[in-house]
This record gives structure tokens, C-alpha cells and sequence, in this order.
């Protein structure tokens, strides 16, 4: 037993001890910061002052940082009935911690509520009484978003701000900005050469390693046992049907596209499920190094040898606006959009993929997207069942088979690309 004096002379005993202090507010620069009414939230104390200002009749809230803490606080100002001002340096909430899917759904069920968002370009300053701010960024961002939704589902999905709206259900993005963690380049994991779907997986283990440790730390405070998770063979299906209960507990969660759906609860289901299976197997390893996934495949069930194969692609007769990886999670989830859940099992076999986005001379878009497989059956397997899912893609969609580098593999066209020519080679394979 370990004990620690508290600053009034107060000792708690502990045996396990988590330091988690957060960090220190950033204190503003801006004209105006040191006027009543600027407040930064640390202490209990600072909580109460705040409080005791909007009971004084508050009219207004502005927060800086969208950030989670940022984004709470809104909701809280909202709940007491305040107008309120989110400003965020970034052109999306939440940049340093998740991706753009995630962000944009945030920021429209914020909006939903009345939170005001301004960023990208943001200028501000304080005066007496009020909040001066200048930004575009958020505004027009948001302003040209509201357009393509008010376009509605019948919209050619070409024309609806990007051929992967049809295909994907989403529109296509970089991958989310990751910092360097002590050990690991988060960063490197991120970088567009190697996609989207190995940070994706990366994240989950990372995030399902942080949710068992904290499960099992707070089992055993409930229980004043330790507890080894890894022993218990049904707990992987226990987490499931919890998560998955959260679909019916949050009605945003619910409404929300399929693609956001699972990027929430993905990370938290699967990547916990991945590092039980490793703890399963005796050893209680960290999912770091040479137990990091490399796709989402190995989230979903895979094993360690299942890495993806490496694509690179040329394209002539058209510019290239986007490149990345659909990976194994995303294609589950498109073949369940387009063709009823369950077809997800169809992804099986999938052995590595690679997507661009393009725009040929007249200004129209296209999508080419190369994938490869375990083998031919995999392979046909998929093509028989997507082939019913062209005529709803749009664009004058077609699929091809055919090999790339001695593997079974497949190409599929849709829209403006006609004219575009693609060579797709293995790298580092013969």
C-alpha cells in the first residue's frame, strides 16, 4: 500500500496509482484576455465562478477551441439556454483527434443545436462586453455543405460534391492528423502512400488497448480484486452487445450514415476485441510494434500475416485530385449500404486496394478503383454479388476483371473516365 499527502494535509492510500492531470489551459493573447468575463477552466473554483456569471444574467458564450472539452462546454451553455459562439483555429472541430467524417458529423449535430462555429482564418479580439471575430473558413465550408444536402439523395453523385458520395456514402478525405506519441510515430502511420485503413487500424488497437485497461481498472475497484480480462474467453461478445446498444441509446448516433456509425464504435468493438485476443493468448502485450495492425483486416478477424498488398498507380489524361486506401472496414460497410446488411462477408478475401479521384479536361469527375484479392474465388465471390450494386453507383459504373502483378484482381469505373488510362503495379514485388 502507497500512500500520497493531498496540499491540505489530507493522505488517500492507494496500490495503483493513474496520474492523469490534464494539462494547463492556454492562456488567450489576443486584446481583451485579461477583462472580466474571460474565464479559462482548471479547478472546481474555476468552474464555480463561471457558473456564478451566468446566473448573474449572462447573455452570451463564446468558446475557444473546438476540441472535445471545447465542444462539451458548448453543450452545456446550450442545455442552460445560451447563444453560443464554438472558435476553432483549424478549418474542422476536433483536427488533432479525428478525421474528417467524425469532425463534419460533430459540427452539423452542433449546428443542429445552435452552436455558431467559426474558424480557419479566424481573427479575434475582446472588448468590454463583447467578442469581436472575423472567419470564413467554417462559414463557407458549411455554407457550400448545406447546398449539397439541400440537393437531396436524387442528385447524380458526381454532381453532389464528389463521385464517392455514391460509392462510399461519404465524401473522401485525407487522413486524420496524428501527433508522435513516446515509441511510436503515430504521424508516419498517416502518411498517404500507405492509406487511410492502416491508421484507421492503428487507432483501433490503440484505443481498444486503452479501453481494457480502463475496464479492467474499474472492475477492480468495484470488485476490490484484480482483474485479468484476457481470462475471460466471452468478453469480446459481452462488449459487443453493449456498444452495440449505443445505437439505440443515442438517437444522433443512429441517424448518422453507416460510415460514421461504425468509425465511432469501431475502434472502441473491434480494437478492443483485437487486443483480447491478444492477452487471450497468454501474454499481456501492448498492440505496439510487431503487434500494431497493418489493416483493418487484421482488426476484423485477420492474422498477423494478413498485411495488404502495396498498390501505386499512374494515371495519364486526367488530374488526379485524391489517392488512398478504401481497406477492408469500408468496403464491408459500402457492400452492406448498397446491398442490405450481411453482404459485408463478401469483402472477405479482399487482399489490398487502392482508389483516385479524377477530373478530366471538361471539369467532370470520375472514380477508378483497383483492388486485389486472396484468390480467384475471393475474387468472383465479390464481383457476382457487387455487380448488383453498379446500377445505384451511378455514372455509367462498370467492373472488370482481370490480374495485376500475377494476383486476382479487379477494376472498377465510374463516371468521367473515359479517355484516363491507369497503370497499377505492385511495389517491391516481381
Amino acid at each position: 500500500m502507497h500512500e500520497v499527502a493531498l496540499g491540505d494535509g489530507e493522505s488517500i492510500g492507494y496500490s495503483k496509482l493513474i496520474w492523469a492531470a490534464g494539462g494547463a489551459p492556454r492562456a488567450l493573447t489576443c486584446s481583451g484576455a485579461d477583462l472580466k468575463g474571460v474565464h479559462a477552466v482548471r479547478t472546481r473554483s474555476d468552474v464555480d465562478t463561471l457558473m456564478q456569471e451566468l446566473g448573474d444574467g449572462a447573455k452570451k458564450a463564446v468558446v475557444v477551441g473546438g476540441g472535445y472539452i471545447g465542444l462539451e462546454a458548448a453543450a452545456v451553455f446550450r442545455k442552460l439556454g445560451l447563444p453560443v459562439t464554438v472558435i476553432e483555429r483549424e478549418d474542422r472541430v476536433l483536427s488533432r483527434v479525428a478525421g474528417p467524417d467524425l469532425s463534419g458529423f460533430y459540427e452539423a449535430e452542433h449546428q443542429r443545436q445552435g452552436v455558431e462555429l467559426l474558424g480557419e482564418g479566424v481573427d479575434m479580439g475582446i472588448e468590454a462586453g463583447r467578442t469581436k471575430t472575423v472567419a470564413d473558413g467554417f462559414e463557407r465550408r458549411h455554407h457550400r455543405v448545406g447546398v449539397e444536402r439541400r440537393l437531396g439523395d436524387g442528385i447524380d453523385p458526381i454532381h453532389r460534391g464528389g463521385i464517392a458520395h455514391g460509392m462510399l456514402g461519404h465524401p473522401i478525405a485525407p487522413p486524420a492528423r496524428m501527433g508522435k506519441r513516446p515509441g511510436i510515430d503515430l504521424g508516419a502511420l498517416a502518411d498517404p502512400k500507405l492509406g487511410s485503413d492502416r491508421a484507421t487500424a492503428a487507432q483501433a488497437a490503440i484505443e481498444g488497448h486503452a479501453t481494457l485497461v480502463m475496464l479492467e481498472y474499474m472492475a477492480e475497484q468495484a470488485q476490490g480484486t484484480p482483474v485479468d480480462l484476457g481470462a475471460l474467453p466471452n468478453f469480446a461478445n459481452l462488449l459487443r452487445s453493449q456498444l452495440e446498444g449505443a445505437r439505440d441509446q443515442f438517437p444522433a448516433l443512429a441517424a448518422a450514415p453507416p460510415v460514421i456509425q461504425e468509425s465511432l464504435l469501431f475502434p472502441y468493438l473491434e480494437g478492443a476485441g483485437y487486443v483480447h485476443g491478444l492477452w487471450a493468448q497468454g501474454d499481456r502485450v501492448a498492440p505496439f510494434g510487431e503487434y500494431l495492425p497493418k489493416s483493418t483486416e487484421q482488426i476484423l478477424g485477420g492474422t498477423a500475416d494478413d498485411v495488404p498488398i502495396e498498390l501505386a498507380m499512374s494515371v495519364s489524361g486526367a488530374d488526379i485530385l485524391h489517392e488512398d486506401v478504401l481497406g477492408r472496414l469500408e468496403l464491408g460497410v459500402m457492400l452492406d449500404q448498397h446491398l442490405g446488411p450481411g453482404s459485408a462477408r463478401f469483402a472477405d478475401g479482399w487482399g489490398g486496394d487502392r482508389y483516385v479521384l479524377v477530373e478530366v479536361g471538361t471539369g467532370e469527375r470520375g472514380l477508378i478503383w483497383y483492388s486485389v484479392w486472396d484468390d480467384e474465388a475471393a475474387r468472383d465471390r465479390f464481383v457476382e454479388r457487387f455487380r448488383d450494386a453498379l446500377g445505384s453507383l451511378g455514372g455509367g459504373a462498370s467492373l472488370e476483371v482481370m490480374e495485376v502483378g500475377g494476383r486476382a484482381a479487379t477494376v472498377l469505373r465510374v463516371g468521367a473516365t473515359d479517355g484516363v488510362s491507369v497503370e497499377v503495379t505492385l511495389p517491391g514485388r516481381p
